[in-house]
């Protein structure tokens, strides 16, 4: 049905203008400047803290520390020596801002640090302490959303920290964890306005037209600019195995695929094995392609291999994903990595190891958008394929990032809900858009 699919629209909003309070800020400070030129504002108007990042902890002077923002041990400490009597009235957030983009195993490791393991120790130390009312908490990102268009994402992996608040935001919702996306270039003064009169907004976007905040909205699928499917294309499934990729693959083979490129981190299943050559039986030449999507070395043997057996790769459906729910309290580092793996660095390693598919359609969550409580590693790497998704338009390549909500099921009926983020302007989809997206037409 038409009405299954919704979009983000972004809204201008005035300019907040709240009374300004009086308590302490706490800043986890970037080192692109941004901190800095808060903490010139603030001057001696309230009392203020700033701790910049260094791999051991020191005071460095009255209100001026360094420390790992993402140490858990760092964190309690500068709470306890810095705000003994009372928590600081406001604490920003800004680790996120220093992420790298995602090119490897390295850095994919150190945008998990800045964008989700800091906030993670961060809120855990903040909550743990019961003297006080709860600080207000502002986390601080650079060109993650397509506020405006496609081409405001200039940091997708910042989008991480995004994702990562919106669960926050539902678990500890006396936080009042407010997002806001800066634009790709400047943007401090009304960083600062939104920081200093702040009103109960709790996502924005600050753009050269102005604030603008995010509403969803119903939609209907493109009509148009769809790709061909046929049987000369080559369509690579992450996840491919499992129930969604056992989905996609049967969509693209009613639409006239007839090469399919399954790939896994297993060994098919008796009953997989049982459904390839059904899928043989009518046609279907399939190629199985064992690797871990976020491997460089096991990837790219699977890739030459799957081009060797089916030709270039024309289209990819990335349906891989890890599941490890966990609320804040209960998360460790590695729960968090390894969460975000498929879904981050997989998807930077397949962007760059398949140059010939021109279509790349991502298989999200509306966790990514409106964030999940005890699923915050997921809501996060869900966001960063938004994110993805529309940085991608910026080159030749058509991408859509899909946010499906629950599927009742994993069988051949789904039942999905999806919402997706405002889509560049040309799609490619694996099957009837309409089918796709509407929970009465899936099968």
């Amino acid at each position: 049905m038409d009405g299954a699919l919704f979009e983000t629209r972004w809204q201008s909003r005035p300019v907040p203008n709240e009374p300004t309070g009086q308590g302490s800020w706490l800043i986890l400070a970037d080192e692109s400047g941004v901190a800095s030129e808060l903490v010139e504002r603030l001057g001696t108007s309230v009392p203020c803290v700033i701790a910049r990042r260094s791999a051991e902890f020191a005071a460095e002077g009255p209100g001026r520390y360094v420390l790992d923002p993402a140490d858990p041990q760092h964190l309690t400490r500068l709470l306890d020596e810095a705000f003994a009597g009372e928590p600081p009235e406001r604490v920003v957030q800004l680790s996120a801002l220093d992420a790298p983009p995602i090119e490897n195993a390295d850095t994919a490791e150190e945008a998990a640090r800045l964008c989700c393991l800091s906030t993670l120790h961060l809120v855990r130390a903040l909550t743990e302490r019961t003297q006080g009312p709860a600080p207000r908490l502002f986390v601080a990102v650079r060109g993650s959303q397509a506020a405006g268009d496609s081409t405001q994402v200039t940091h997708p992996q910042q989008a991480l920290a995004w994702g990562f608040g919106l669960a926050v935001a539902q678990e500890h919702p006396e936080l009042r964890t407010t997002l806001v996306d800066l634009p790709p270039t400047d943007g401090v003064d009304a960083l600062w306005t939104q920081l200093r009169h702040a009103d109960d907004e709790r996502l924005v976007a600050l753009r050269e037209a102005g604030r603008l905040v995010p509403r969803l909205t119903r939609t209907r699928p493109d009509d148009g600019g769809q790709g061909a499917i046929g049987p000369d294309g080559v369509y690579l499934i992450t996840g491919g195995l499992g129930g969604l990729g056992r989905v996609v693959a049967e969509r693209l083979v009613r639409r006239g695929a007839r090469r399919l490129a399954l790939m896994g981190r297993s060994a098919p299943t008796t009953d997989a094995m049982g459904w390839i050559r059904d899928l043989e039986s009518r046609g279907v030449t399939v190629h199985l392609a064992r690797a871990d999507v976020a491997d460089r070395d096991s990837l790219t043997a699977a890739l030459n291999a799957a081009r060797h057996a089916l030709g270039p790769i024309t289209g990819v459906v990335h349906a891989a994903g890890v599941l490890d729910d966990a609320t804040i309290t209960n998360l460790t580092d590695e729960r968090v990595v390894r969460v975000l793996a498929p879904k981050v660095l997989g998807t930077a390693l397949l962007t760059e190891l398949t140059p010939d598919a021109q279509d790349f359609i991502l298989f999200a969550s509306a966790a990514g958008l409106l964030g999940s409580a005890g699923q915050s590693p997921y809501s996060a790497a869900n966001a960063f394929l938004d994110a993805w998704a529309h940085h991608l338009s910026r080159t030749d390549r058509r991408a859509l990032s899909l946010d499906w909500g629950a599927w009742s099921g994993w069988g051949w009926c789904p039942s999905p809900t999806p919402v997706r983020p405002r889509r560049p302007d040309r799609v490619w989809s694996p099957s009837p858009p309409r089918t796709v997206v509407s929970s009465s037409n899936a099968c």
